[in-house]
């Protein structure tokens, strides 16, 4: 039942995207007389319109996450704690690696995928999703298995900073755009921790999650529906945005799969059998995607974690530092020359 869902197009195409509650129109109320007044007045006009979509994924995870703790506060514990994790774990990287010098991974190839600022929403859905799935599962799973599925969540993370603090990696910024997620989105997260995407494992973790987890979603279809769409739209989500690259998208996958394997064991679909159909609505090139990740899986049989396997992609291939501060607009690492250059 779950695979027969159909994927949508849209960017974020769910009943849970467009039904709007009391409680979420309040909040939006709310946030609209907090938010657009600190945005640039030159701005405003475009943020105004985009405000009511930008809003859903603030409401629907706070709805979550107060049904969470209103109807399961025991259980809520156990995500709090995956949560908290990611964020000491994550922004501890980040801090880190603020000084170092880090590796530029956005290539010619990426810099012939579109920009399309408004991918925004779908990208910023993923603290949505978790949110809305965390209020969702508590009513079916027990403590323990919800903290399964956390600690699960919680080595994605520690394997995802160990590459970051060993192997800090950036992209340039593109700050030409009106829209209003992305502007946040960029002003919460600097460009660094960029490979593995944890995007792309979160995803596609959550993705596996439910088919692990079998027949007893199977009333849960507009959940199912809403992690599909996500997990399917964020491969092109974080490249239209140049939130991410080609590289992080293969080592996200990655991840996401030896963490599945590790707490759940074999049958993890990494959904590329899905790229040949995207390839036909997308100018992305999702044959390089496979083939990056099939090199870093060569690499990571040789390595003893993804962080050396990573070390050892990035090296192998010629890929280049940057300093602190570097200004990196109009510039990429060409992968045949294996150097700087500018980006065209």
């Amino acid at each position: 039942m779950y695979n027969e869902i159909e994927v949508s197009k849209e960017p974020v195409s769910t009943e849970l995207f467009r039904r709007s509650t009391a409680s979420s129109k309040t909040i939006r109320w709310f946030l609209r007389r907090l938010v657009l007044p600190l945005t640039s007045s030159r701005l405003r006009d475009a943020y105004t319109e985009q405000f009511d979509d930008a809003s859903r994924n603030v409401e629907i995870a706070v709805e979550g996450l107060f049904k969470l703790f209103n109807r399961h506060s025991f259980k809520g514990l156990a995500i709090s704690r995956g949560v908290l994790h990611w964020w000491t774990t994550y922004f501890g990287a980040q801090r880190q690696a603020t000084d170092r010098d880090r590796y530029l991974v956005y290539t010619q190839h990426d810099h012939r995928i579109p920009f399309v600022p408004d991918q925004d929403l779908l990208y910023a859905y993923m603290v949505t999703q978790v949110a809305f799935l965390a209020s969702e599962l508590a009513e079916l799973l027990s403590h323990r298995e919800l903290g399964k599925i956390a600690r699960a969540f919680m080595d994605a993370n520690e394997m995802g900073a160990e590459a970051f603090r060993l192997y800090p990696t950036t992209m340039p910024r593109f700050l030409d755009h009106d829209r209003l997620c992305l502007m946040v989105v960029q002003k919460l997260d600097a460009p660094l921790n960029c490979c593995p995407s944890l995007h792309i494992t979160y995803s596609l973790l959550l993705d596996n999650t439910a088919r692990w987890l079998g027949d007893r979603l199977t009333d849960r279809r507009e959940m199912l529906e809403s992690l599909r769409v996500s997990t399917q739209g964020m491969f092109n989500s974080v490249l239209y945005t140049k939130q991410h690259s080609l590289l992080d998208v293969a080592f996200g996958i990655l991840c996401a799969g030896e963490i599945f394997r590790i707490h759940f064991g074999g049958g993890f679909d990494d959904l590329t059998h899905n790229f040949p159909s995207l390839s036909r609505h997308h100018p992305i090139p999702y044959d390089l995607i496979i083939e990056m990740l099939e090199e870093a899986q060569w690499h990571r049989q040789r390595n003893d974690s993804l962080a050396s396997a990573l070390g050892s992609y990035l090296q192998a291939n010629g890929f280049k530092t940057v300093a602190p501060g570097e200004d990196l607009t109009g510039k990429c690492f060409h992968t045949g020359k294996q150097e700087l250059t500018e980006a065209r």
